[in-house]
């Protein structure tokens, strides 16, 4: 008789577990969520840089993939002054050290040229950013408007390409705030 009240009470908590994991929520899937998070690191000239966002979640397949929300990356360059990027949202491999920007991006390449898009690429370790959106901006030279561009740190150029329209400004011009 006891083993048959010990099976009894064995097989109702089995069925009730059972039943109890059928009707409870899901648990989710280990999501790592950061606030105001801060990535730091070096390019391949031992420069540093730092992005940080307003939120960030790293992907649960990929480790090395964080979405970001409102990133802002800011890096060291042989430019006079910092390379500043900005958008509404973003992508950060930390594999191949990549940064999808997206949503509103603005680019000052630290030579006084600021670059408006609605996508941008950002190789941290090179500096290399390009776009291939359209793309309007300003600079010392004037104003400019091309539906890709490539800013390359190597050459210490950007490269614009399709439709591009520019308006120069005569030599000890201003550029307009």
């Amino acid at each position: 008789m006891i083993i048959g009240v010990i099976l009894v009470g064995l097989i109702g908590w089995v069925v009730a577990k059972t039943f109890q994991s059928w009707t409870a929520a899901p648990v989710a899937g280990g999501e790592i969520r950061m606030i105001h998070p801060r990535f730091f690191g070096r390019n391949n000239k031992n420069q540093p840089y730092t992005i940080t966002a307003e939120e960030a979640v790293r992907d649960n397949r990929d480790i090395n993939r964080v979405a970001l929300t409102q990133p802002r990356l800011s890096m060291q360059t042989d430019a006079p002054g910092p390379v500043l990027a900005q958008s509404d949202r973003g992508l950060l491999n930390e594999a191949t050290h990549l940064l999808q920007m997206n949503g509103a991006v603005k680019v000052n390449d630290g030579r006084g040229y600021v670059f408006l898009s609605e996508s941008a690429l950002l190789d941290t370790q090179t500096h290399r950013a390009e776009g291939h959106n359209h793309v309007t901006g300003d600079g010392p030279l004037g104003h400019f408007d091309a539906n890709a561009y490539v800013i390359d740190e190597k050459g210490g150029h950007a490269v614009l390409t399709g439709q591009v329209h520019t308006h120069l400004l005569p030599q000890g011009s201003a550029v307009k705030p």
